[in-house]
């Protein structure tokens, strides 16, 4: 039996006439392709502010039976002057750091007319918002930047929102309660596991080419302060947990080692690192190399490759 759907929301209109599969499909082209676009090209020539609550698709398919028109899309003029940064968050629910850096940054923009924002700048949107702070921001900027959404705009290490992040705000879907829910166990399983903090990287974005091989490294120490060294030097991240070092070992560099291995390696030099307390779990450090450790890395290079 053929089925027909067909609605409106605002001045955007869906039909379409099939079988459940087909409506099915082309409904889920429709909110995933063709909805985010019609409404960022309201935000830009409206000057709107749109947040949709859920998905205004989701319906059962009755056959035959057309789908009742839904009311127009909820767009306002946001008065940022009366607005603080919980206030204009609160509306997009559960956010990854990633996402809450961008809404930030482009609340300010929008607020004060300022584009540049720096890692100080970045951990006052935390403090403001009350939010846990990120525990390594190099690694998370670094992150924005490869997505193409944020730039460095000068040499004083501040940045800025591409016109890919612009958009990426401006259509930016609010998770639904599902999602929300889901992410929120997802987080509280990572936080129960001390996920690493470099758990978004992986051996293709190291140039490992320009490296020797560190599972043919002999020595657990040799092993361990290569990939640190690698890490850094790649600009990936500078500040290891034990838990860091852990993952970077095991799921980039396929090597196994111990806690003991670890430990020996950080009691027996400590003129190599500098060491702080973690920003995210106050029971635990973090280290970074000082030049010890650099020159000792830099010297396995050298050998290796001569």
């Amino acid at each position: 039996m053929e089925n027909k759907v067909k609605f409106k929301i605002g001045e955007i209109e869906f039909e379409a006439e099939g079988s459940a599969e087909v409506i099915e499909r082309e409904r889920k082209e429709f909110v995933d392709i063709l909805l985010p676009a019609a409404i960022d090209a309201m935000i830009r020539t409206k000057g709107v502010h749109y947040i949709p609550q859920s998905d205004p698709t989701k319906t059962v398919i009755d056959a035959g039976m057309d789908v009742p028109q839904l009311p127009p899309l909820q767009a306002e003029q946001v008065d940022y002057s009366r607005e603080s940064l919980a206030s204009f968050l609160k509306p997009y629910g559960l956010l990854t750091d990633g996402d809450f850096v961008l809404l930030s940054a482009y609340f300010y923009e929008k607020k004060n007319e300022i584009k540049n924002f720096s890692v100080e700048t970045i951990k006052s949107y935390y403090d403001e918002a009350r939010r846990t702070h990120y525990s390594n921001y190099s690694v998370l900027i670094s992150q924005l930047i490869q997505k193409g959404l944020i730039m460095q705009q000068n040499e004083n290490k501040e940045y800025c929102l591409t016109s890919t992040g612009l958009q990426y705000v401006e259509s930016y879907v609010p998770k639904n309660d599902s999602e929300e829910k889901k992410a929120k166990r997802i987080k509280k399983s990572k936080s129960t596991k001390s996920t690493s903090v470099y758990s978004e990287i992986t051996a293709d974005d190291l140039n490992l080419n320009n490296y020797p091989t560190v599972k043919d490294l002999q020595s657990g120490k040799d092993q361990i302060i290569l990939a640190m060294y690698i890490i850094t030097k790649e600009n990936k991240g500078e500040w290891f947990t034990n838990v860091d070092i852990d993952y970077i070992m095991s799921y980039i560099f396929e090597v196994h080692i111990t806690v003991d291995m670890i430990n020996n390696l950080f009691r027996n030099n400590k003129s190599w690192f500098k060491i702080e307390q973690d920003d995210v779990n106050k029971k635990s450090v973090k280290r970074k190399l000082l030049s010890g450790a650099k020159d000792y890395a830099e010297s396995l290079i050298k050998n290796i490759i001569q």
